[in-house]
């Protein structure tokens, strides 16, 4: 028993790596009994961790485990509808794979099939989205009466999937136990209303939301979001002009009951979007919000300046991608609590990011961008050592422009960062992006951040790709 809980512990960091975890399947029996529960928790994804010559192969496999699982009424109904996928063994399967997903993709299933679907049968279309609909509708009511405990659900209207016929699969047998603890909700905003509905009834513990505006806004989807009673996490994405964002905001607006426990909140408006109507929430209360995100454009300065007048004190996480100079001071006004900031000075707002570090005393991590019309990275250096607060840690730097940071440079930096009081070793995080060098391509940079790690001035060094999120 103590063993098996050692590599559920093992297992569960794993849980984002599914190759890694993979192939501890092979291990032996009693490994391979033990890790492929967390690999079949969410199963979905699992073909993005190889190339994509790769990925064909294992959506067949997915989908012939898939139909190897389903009970004998639902493959016979497949076969008498003439659909006949093609299963490794005619014996049961070793294990119960279903009972062990707690997260549901309908468009990856629905991707799935589509593509093993098509790569099969040199079928028309009209009767491929036949058999596609018929195949997705037995997978699905599998999935509802076998699913004990549903954790995530994923809908997006993606692709091809809005060619297929609605599946009320939320009305199969089952669905009220398997979906009655659904903990996230992703969706598109243009899913079929009696689906929102239909939730509304059976889920009132969803503790985050993530939708994306494309195409409409169905009906139900206002009632979705103000039957919830715990709801912690509300993301809104505009990813259509189509949808109006006096749309989206009115469904904020409308379910201001349902806020008062929000502590995220992302509002992502692409660049065909206006802004404007964030004015309808500027003075909307979220007395518990903390993590405040703005991946793309953010409010007029008017409006904005309200919202945080009210909510900023509570804020300890803030994400603005595009910011300016009016903003980063109202920031140091209104937001003193943060700890962790994401924004962007030009380069010549110095005073600007030294009044931030002298506002905001407890910030502990900060993200910028270097070069290119924002700050210099040397001067960020400089007043990060002089004015950053005690508890400070964190540094992520994002180049614009080609790093023109020397080894000189750096172990000035770090000798001064050596000698504060109380010293905090530094976490440096650099972000590359496509095409631009960062600080760490000179081999002698590098020999200057190697030193000061073995020194323990710098506890951890970590190179990633750039996310625009």
């Amino acid at each position: 028993m103590l063993i098996t809980d050692c590599l559920n512990e093992v297992f569960e960091f794993l849980e984002e790596d599914h190759y890694t975890l993979h192939s501890c399947l092979l291990v032996n029996r009693f490994w391979c009994k033990v890790s492929v529960r967390n690999l079949w928790r969410n199963v979905w994804d699992f073909k993005y961790n190889f190339p994509v010559i790769r990925q064909m192969c294992i959506s067949s496999k997915i989908l012939s485990t898939l139909i190897a699982c389903l009970p004998n009424d639902l493959r016979d109904y497949l076969n008498d509808n003439g659909i006949f996928i093609y299963t490794p063994t005619s014996k049961s399967p070793l294990f119960n794979y279903i009972s062990f997903c707690r997260v549901l993709s309908i468009h990856e299933i629905d991707r799935i099939i589509f593509d093993v679907l098509k790569c099969q049968q040199a079928d028309i279309p009209q009767s491929l989205n036949r058999n596609r609909h018929l195949v997705s509708r037995a997978i699905l009511k599998m999935f509802m009466r076998q699913i004990p405990c549903l954790k995530e659900l994923n809908f997006l209207s993606m692709g091809n999937i809005r060619n297929i016929s609605n599946i009320g699969f939320t009305y199969f047998p089952g669905a009220t136990e398997c979906l009655r603890e659904l903990s996230i909700l992703s969706c598109s905003s243009d899913v079929y209303s009696e689906f929102f509905y239909q939730l509304s009834q059976i889920c009132g513990n969803i503790q985050s939301i993530s939708i994306k505006f494309e195409g409409f806004v169905s009906h139900g989807l206002k009632d979705l979001i103000s039957s919830q009673k715990y709801l912690k996490q509300l993301s809104l994405t505009q990813y259509s002009h189509k949808v109006k964002w006096k749309d989206v905001i009115s469904l904020l607006t409308s379910s201001s009951d349902t806020l008062t426990n929000i502590k995220v909140l992302v509002l992502s408006l692409n660049h065909m979007g206006n802004f404007e109507d964030f004015k309808e929430l500027q003075h909307v209360t979220f007395s518990l919000l903390q993590n405040l995100k703005f991946p793309h454009r953010f409010p007029e300065c008017e409006y904005l300046y309200k919202f945080l007048e009210i909510n900023g004190k509570n804020l300890k996480c803030l994400h603005i991608a595009d910011s300016d100079r009016s903003l980063n001071l109202l920031i140091a006004k209104s937001c003193p609590n943060l700890r962790i900031l994401t924004t962007t000075f030009t380069d010549n707002e110095i005073d600007t990011l030294e009044i931030i570090l002298s506002n905001c005393q407890q910030l502990e991590s900060i993200k910028v961008w270097c070069g290119y019309g924002c700050l210099d990275e040397k001067i960020l250096l400089e007043i990060l050592t002089d004015f950053s607060p005690r508890n400070f840690y964190k540094l992520k730097l994002i180049h614009k422009a080609n790093s023109r940071l020397f080894p000189k440079d750096l172990e000035e930096f770090f000798v001064r960062w050596s000698h504060r009081v109380p010293l905090k070793p530094l976490v440096l995080i650099i972000i590359k992006r496509y095409r631009v060098k960062s600080l760490e391509i000179q081999r002698e940079n590098m020999k200057v951040l190697e030193k000061y790690k073995k020194l323990g001035v710098i506890k951890k060094l970590e190179t990633v790709k750039f996310d625009d999120d």
